[in-house]
C-alpha cells in the first residue's frame, strides 16, 4: 500500500511537471507564433510594392517598353521586324519609339468603315489603360496612359494614295 501512495505521489509529482512545461512551451510557441506573423506580413509589403513599380514600366513589346530582339529579325541597329505579326519597331535608348503595323492594301481597309479594327491594332502596342486624348485628324490621333504617364501619337497611314490604310504606326508623344 505504501508503495502505491509512492507511485500515486511520483505520478501526481510528474503531471504537475508536465503541466509546467507544457504551459511554459506554451508561452515559448505563442513568440515564436507572432515573429511568423510579422515575418509574413513583412513578405506581403515587399510583394506590393514590387507589384506597383512592375505597374510603371511599359510591357514588353508594346511603345515606352523593351523590346526582346532576340526574337525578331534585325533590319538595321535601331530596327528589328516580327516577319510573323508584320510589325517593324524603332529602337531608341533600349526603348521602342515606334511600332508599325504593316497592313495588307488588298484588304481595303479604310478609316470611316474600319475604325475599331484599326483602333485594336494601335492599342496592341500602347498601355492596357490607355486612352483617346485628341483627334488631330482623320487619320492622326494622341493617346494617353494615366499608369505609366506618357502619351502616344497612332497615325494611320496609306501608301496607295488613295484612304486605303496600310500602315498603323503607334510612337513616343512627341509635343
Amino acid at each position: 500500500m505504501k508503495y502505491y501512495r509512492r507511485l500515486t505521489i511520483i505520478g501526481i509529482f510528474a503531471l504537475g511537471l508536465a503541466g509546467c512545461s507544457s504551459e511554459e512551451a506554451k508561452e515559448s510557441v505563442v513568440p515564436e507564433e507572432q515573429e511568423v506573423e510579422t515575418e509574413t506580413e513583412k513578405v506581403e509589403v515587399v510583394e506590393v510594392e514590387e507589384e506597383s513599380v512592375q505597374e510603371d514600366k511599359a510591357e514588353m513589346d508594346t511603345v515606352y517598353g523593351a523590346l526582346d530582339i532576340d526574337s525578331y529579325k534585325k533590319e538595321s541597329d535601331m530596327m528589328y521586324r516580327d516577319v510573323d505579326r508584320n510589325v517593324l519597331y524603332l529602337l531608341a535608348d533600349d526603348q521602342i519609339f515606334q511600332a508599325e503595323v504593316i497592313l495588307d492594301g488588298d484588304l481595303g481597309v479604310n478609316v470611316d468603315m474600319d475604325l475599331p479594327f484599326l483602333t485594336g491594332h494601335a492599342m496592341d502596342y500602347m498601355a492596357e489603360d490607355a486612352s483617346l486624348i485628341q483627334t488631330k485628324s482623320a487619320t492622326e490621333f494622341v493617346y494617353e496612359s494615366k499608369q505609366l504617364g506618357k502619351k502616344y501619337d497612332v497615325l494611320y497611314a496609306s501608301d496607295t494614295g488613295n484612304n486605303v490604310i496600310t500602315r498603323v504606326i503607334v510612337s513616343q508623344h512627341i509635343e
